[in-house]
Parts: structure tokens; sequence; C-alpha cells
């Protein structure tokens, strides 16, 4: 089998509150032009890894643009864990 070929990715995660006061977590992709685009997780990600901090840098062998919304979103997946690096 083949191994997949690592994209590196930048990665903001932002905090915010629902109106009924519950906090939740929401992720923006950096692209190489400096524009963010949303980001969501396939289901097998571990994302308790971003637990500290708010902007990431890590390598991820599925990453999947997708147009078909009316905001542009990315679907990462199989995230190299030992890659992830915190920038403040």
């Amino acid at each position: 089998m083949k191994e997949k070929e690592l994209q590196k990715i930048k990665l903001i995660k932002r905090t915010g509150k629902t109106k009924d006061g519950k906090e939740f977590d929401s992720y923006k992709l950096v692209k190489e032009n400096g524009k963010l685009v949303d980001a969501h997780f396939k289901k097998d990600c571990n994302m308790s890894v971003f637990a500290d901090g708010n902007k990431f840098e890590l390598e991820a062998g599925y990453v999947q643009h997708c147009e078909n919304y009316e905001f542009p979103r990315v679907y990462i997946g199989d995230i190299k864990e030992d890659s992830i690096k915190k920038i403040y």
C-alpha cells in the first residue's frame, strides 16, 4: 500500500458561544494567500490534540477542498499527531 502524501497546513481555533451559553470551537484553515476557510474534520480525528492553543501548524494525509456550499470549506483527516506545532 502506498503511503499518502502529507500536506502541511495551518489552522486557527476560535471559541464561540451559542445563544444558550454553550461553548464550541470552530476551526479555520489559512490558505497560502492568507484567506481563511472553514475547516471540518473526519470523525476519526482526535480533537483533544487541539485543546491547548489557538494557532497550529500540522501535517495531514487527507485535505479535501469543497466548493459546493455558500462558503467554501475544507475537510481534514489522517492527521499526523506528532507533527502538530503550536503557533502563538
